[in-house]
């Protein structure tokens, strides 16, 4: 938990409700827990275990059907649309498993777009990206688009994006679903560095041997939570960031 106690994220009695016709599918069946500030907590469940829509509730890009999301202590309920995308953009950071990075823009332009909805200055933009995108072992790739870079590159971008905010939550969605094993490992390291400088990460993956970089496991099955543990054989960092990514 934060200084004060207050969770980053608390989800209260979320469902998730469709109707298909004449028929009511429950995604999501009151599910509630809370994530402290500087947490690694992987959710993980099967195919239809509804991960894909607890996502979009954790990442507040969803509204719930019933029950309450808070992001840093405040109900985005009480927020305007355009309040809660500002927060939104300041406090969490998305990886994703399709990287979507806009094909037109390069790298470095990719990575400066989440800046120009908080305000920073263009020269501000540019420094950031380009640090960040350097930290990656990405500099040489500054002004190439997604369709020059491989799985691995594009990855590395959608981090750099993922940061620009600086947010001290990042939502990793599959992050290494379309990537060869080698590079997966790099981008685990690099979540559990992140970590372990203070960011808080919430890792969504069906991949049971993912969910042990983290420290507390969330299982779901049918819209429904049924373990939340912490994780005793935490996977530590077998890279070192810093070194170059091949």
């Amino acid at each position: 938990m934060a200084k004060n106690n207050v969770p980053v994220i608390e989800l209260r009695d979320i469902w998730k409700t469709y109707c298909l016709g004449d028929t009511t599918v429950h995604a999501l069946e009151g599910i509630s827990f809370a994530v402290g500030a500087g947490e690694f907590i992987a959710i993980v469940g099967k195919s239809g275990s509804g991960k894909t829509t607890a996502v979009n509730q954790i990442g507040c890009l969803d509204e719930p059907s019933k029950g309450e999301i808070l992001l840093s202590g405040k109900k985005i309920s009480s927020l305007s649309k355009a309040e809660l995308a500002r927060v939104r953009g300041k406090e969490i950071g998305y990886i994703f498993q399709k990287f979507n990075l806009i094909k037109t823009l390069s790298s470095k332009e990719n990575v400066e777009l989440p800046m120009i909805f908080q305000g920073v200055s263009p020269s501000d933009r540019s420094k950031i990206a380009t640090k960040l995108l350097t930290d990656l072992d990405m500099g040489h790739k500054l002004i190439n688009k997604p369709s020059e870079l491989s799985g691995g590159q594009q990855q590395r971008v959608a981090i750099a994006r993922a940061l620009a905010n600086k947010p001290n939550i990042i939502l990793a969605d599959e992050p290494t679903g379309n990537l060869d094993s080698k590079t997966g490992v790099i981008v685990m390291d690099y979540l559990r560095e992140l970590h372990s400088n203070g960011k808080t990460i919430i890792l969504v993956t069906h991949d049971d041997k993912l969910s042990l970089y983290a420290d507390r496991i969330i299982t779901l099955i049918d819209g429904k939570i049924i373990s939340d543990i912490k994780n005793k054989k935490v996977i530590k960092n077998k890279l070192k960031i810093k070194k170059k990514i091949e």
